[in-house]
C-alpha cells in the first residue's frame, strides 16, 4: 500500500472515531470489548452455519464476510480507543502470524 493510501485510509478511520466518539459510552473501553465479543459471536455462528449448511454456502459466505467487516472495524476501534497505532500493531499481528506459521511448518 502507498504512503498516500495509508494516509488517505487513516483520514477516514480517524474522522470516523471522532464522530463516534460523540456517544459517551463509545469510550468505554469495556463497552468497546463487548461489542468486540458481539462480533466475534456473529463470526462463529456465520461460520458454523456455513459449515452445517453447505447448501446455501453462497448466501452464508456473505454472512461471514459482513462479520470479519464487523470485527475489523470494531478491533479498529478499539485501537484507536487505546490510543494505539494502526499501523504498529498492524506490523505486530504480520509479524506474530509469520511467526505462528514458522513454527507450524513440517521441518
Amino acid at each position: 500500500m502507498t504512503y498516500e493510501a495509508q494516509f488517505k485510509r487513516e483520514l477516514f478511520w480517524r474522522s470516523l472515531w471522532k464522530n463516534l466518539l460523540e456517544g459517551a459510552h463509545q469510550n468505554e473501553p469495556l463497552y468497546r470489548l463487548g461489542m468486540i465479543q458481539n462480533q466475534t459471536g456473529s463470526l462463529n455462528k456465520a461460520v458454523t452455519y456455513r459449515i452445517l449448511y453447505p447448501h446455501l454456502e453462497d448466501g452464508l459466505n456473505v454472512e461471514v464476510k459482513i462479520a470479519l467487516a464487523d470485527l475489523l472495524a470494531m478491533t479498529r476501534m478499539m485501537i484507536a480507543n487505546e490510543g494505539l497505532d494502526f499501523f504498529e500493531i498492524e506490523e505486530l499481528a504480520q509479524k506474530r502470524l509469520s511467526e505462528f506459521i514458522t513454527m507450524r511448518l513440517p521441518k
